[in-house]
C-alpha cells in the first residue's frame, strides 16, 4: 500500500541516462544453489550538478556526489483521478501527475542520482487502471517521473505482479520509454541477473560506477510461476549479499540495497529488518540500505560505520490513505553525501545525510517540502500546525536510534 526546499539543479533540460547494454561480464555468484552469470548495464552517465551559493555541497567529483531517493508512490483511485484532472487542463496525455510532484522537483532534480521507489505495476497504454488491491497505474507516470528528475526506480514491491507478467512486462517497458533505469523485477532470466548500474556524471567522465538493487518480502499472497522465478526479486540475505558481491565485482564502488520489508504503519524499525540490515551492513559489500513499504517514516541507523534508512515514507499518498495518526501522509527525502575515503582508493563512505521532511496535502494532491511550505505567504494556522507536526515527529522519528548526530540534517 501507499505521501517542502531550495535546491542546485541538474543541467536542463534533465539529462536521461542512455541504456547501454555492456554484454555478459561473468562474476563469481551463486543464487539457488546455481552458478549464475550477471550482466552489467549502465544507465549512461549523469551529469555533474551545477551548485549555487546557497547549497554548501560541491558538485559531484571523482571523489564525491550525491544520492537522492524517495519514499513509496504507489497510485490510489484519487491519486490517478487526480492526475487525470490535470491532464485535461495541460493537455498532457490522459494522465498528468506533474502537478502533483512538482514542489519536490528541485530536491530530485539536483542530485548526482536520484532513483525512485515504483510500488505499483503499469499498464499498457489504452488498458483499464486500477487501484487497491489490485493496482495498475497509468504509464503516463514513468514520463513524469523522468522529467521530474529521476535516473532510475526499484520496482520489486508486494504489488510488483498484481497485473502478473504482463505487468511486469509493461511496467519496464514504460520505464525503458522513459529513459529510466529500474531493478527488482524482470522480464526474463537475463534481465535478472543484469546488474543494474549507474555511473556518476563529472567533467571527465571519470565518477565512480555506483550499483542499484531491490528486494521485496513478498507479493500479497501472489507466488512467482516456478517457471518464472526471475520475475521479482524476493528477499533472502544469502542471495543479497551474492548479489552485492556480484555488483562490485562487476565495478561498482557503491552498492545501494532498496528492500521492500517491515510491518506497515509501524514507525519503529522490527526485530527482523534490524537483524538483516546488521548481515547486510556487515558485508563490505553493501554501502547502504534504502527502505519502504511501511508507510510511515522508521529511523535512521547507523551500523559497521554504514547506514541503514528504515523507511522513507510516502512521496505521494491518497487523503483517504490516512493511517497511523496521520503518519501515513508524512515522509521525507534523504540526499545521501558519499565522499571517497582517500583520493584514489575508490572506497566511499557517506559523510552526510540531509533529510527533507515532506507531507502528501490533501485535494489537490501534492507532495511538498514542509520546510519551504511553511514559507508560504497566507498559509492557514491550521495548515501550519499540520506541518510542523509532522516535521517534528519526523524528526524525533529519524533521530530515536541515533540521538543527534552531525552526520544527519532534518529540515
Amino acid at each position: 500500500m501507499e505521501g517542502f526546499g531550495h535546491i542546485r539543479q541538474k543541467q536542463a533540460p534533465p539529462l536521461r541516462w542512455f541504456i547501454v547494454a555492456l554484454g555478459l561480464l561473468l562474476v563469481a555468484s551463486v543464487s539457488v544453489g546455481a552458478a549464475v552469470a550477471h550482466r552489467v548495464l549502465v544507465s549512461g552517465t549523469a551529469q555533474a550538478a551545477t551548485v549555487d551559493a546557497a547549497e554548501a555541497a560541491p558538485a559531484s567529483s571523482p571523489s564525491r556526489f550525491t544520492l537522492t531517493m524517495t519514499g513509496d508512490i504507489l497510485v490510489h483511485s484519487d491519486v490517478y483521478k487526480g492526475a487525470a484532472q490535470h491532464a485535461l487542463g495541460s493537455g498532457h496525455g490522459r494522465y498528468d501527475f506533474a502537478p502533483m510532484l512538482a514542489p519536490v522537483k528541485p530536491a530530485i532534480s539536483r542530485a548526482d542520482l536520484a532513483l525512485c521507489h515504483l510500488e505499483s505495476p503499469l499498464v499498457g497504454p489504452g488498458e483499464p487502471i486500477t487501484g487497491y488491491p489490485t493496482f495498475g497505474s497509468p504509464p503516463e507516470l514513468a514520463n513524469d517521473l523522468a522529467q521530474l528528475g529521476f535516473d532510475g526506480c526499484s520496482t520489486a514491491s508486494n504489488h510488483s505482479i498484481d497485473k502478473g507478467l504482463t505487468g511486469v512486462r509493461t511496467t519496464l517497458a514504460a520505464l525503458d520509454a522513459a529513459g529510466l533505469g529500474h531493478v527488482g523485477s524482470a522480464r526474463s532470466a537475463a534481465e535478472a541477473t543484469t546488474v543494474r548500474t549507474y555511473r556518476i556524471g563529472t567533467a571527465n567522465g571519470s565518477g565512480p560506477v555506483v550499483a542499484h538493487l531491490a528486494y521485496t518480502y513478498g507479493l500479497n499472497g501472489l507466488t512467482r510461476p516456478a517457471d518464472q522465478p526471475w520475475l521479482v526479486n524476493l528477499i533472502d540475505a544469502g542471495a543479497i549479499l551474492r548479489d552485492a558481491r556480484a555488483a562490485r565485482a562487476a565495478g561498482a564502488k557503491v552498492v545501494i540495497v532498496s528492500l521492500h520489508w517491515g510491518q506497515e504503519f509501524q514507525s519503529q524499525a522490527s526485530p527482523q529488518q534490524m537483524s538483516l540490515a546488521r548481515t547486510l551492513l556487515e558485508s563490505a559489500d553493501v554501502d547502504l540500505i534504502v527502505g519502504h513499504h511501511v508507510h510511515v517514516v522508521q529511523p535512521l541507523q547507523q551500523i559497521n560505520g554504514k547506514w541503514v534508512l528504515y523507511g522513507l515514507g510516502n512521496l505521494m499518498s491518497s487523503p483517504s490513505h490516512d493511517f497511523a495518526q496521520g503518519a501515513s501522509r508524512e515522509g521525507y527525502i534523504p540526499t545521501v553525501t558519499f565522499q571517497e575515503s582517500s583520493p584514489g582508493s575508490g572506497h566511499y563512505r557517506v559523510t552526510h545525510i540531509r533529510a527533507q521532511t515532506t507531507f502528501s496535502t490533501g485535494y489537490p494532491i501534492r507532495a511538498v517540502p514542509i520546510a519551504s511550505e511553511l514559507t508560504t505567504t497566507g498559509l492557514p494556522a491550521a495548515d501550519a500546525a499540520r506541518l510542523r507536526t509532522a516535521q517534528s515527529r519526523t524528526r524525533t522519528t529519524l533521530l530515536s536510534l541515533t540521538g543527534p548526530t552531525s552526520t544527519v540534517t532534518v529540515e
